[in-house]
């Protein structure tokens, strides 16, 4: 008898565990964002952010003469892109050169586009 009721509370416990770990930890997986919330290109959302911010004000060919860089075309962003220089200036993280420079950060929706932008591979 006591055997019995045991073997209904295992196996009540048995059903309760898988079903919690199966509602649980789904939700806990990363995955890779693909979802066209998180789908910008550069051609059509970045190279806007950074004409604004970035290249119209400083990062644009002439100053890159004075040895600044460029941000003005993709050619010119992709590879500074995959640095973590450039998101961490873009974020004001500590350890980094604050950018846009003299200006307030960039607000966290485009901040936020820049990064997913990149987390993507940087499309053109």
């Amino acid at each position: 008898m006591m055997m019995r009721i045991l073997k209904k509370y295992f196996a009540l416990l048995l059903l309760c565990t898988v079903t919690g770990t199966g509602i649980y930890l789904p939700s806990c997986k990363v995955r890779k964002n693909t979802s066209a919330a998180c789908a910008p290109t550069y051609t059509a959302d970045i190279k806007k952010i950074l004409d604004v911010n970035c290249a119209g004000p400083c990062h644009n060919p002439e100053k890159k003469r004075h040895g600044m860089l460029d941000l003005s075309t993709y050619e010119a962003v992709k590879g500074p892109s995959a640095d973590s220089t450039f998101i961490g200036a873009i974020m004001h993280k500590d350890g980094f050169t604050p950018m846009p420079k003299n200006r307030s950060k960039l607000d966290d929706a485009t901040i936020e586009k820049i990064s997913c932008w990149i987390r993507n591979g940087s499309p053109e």
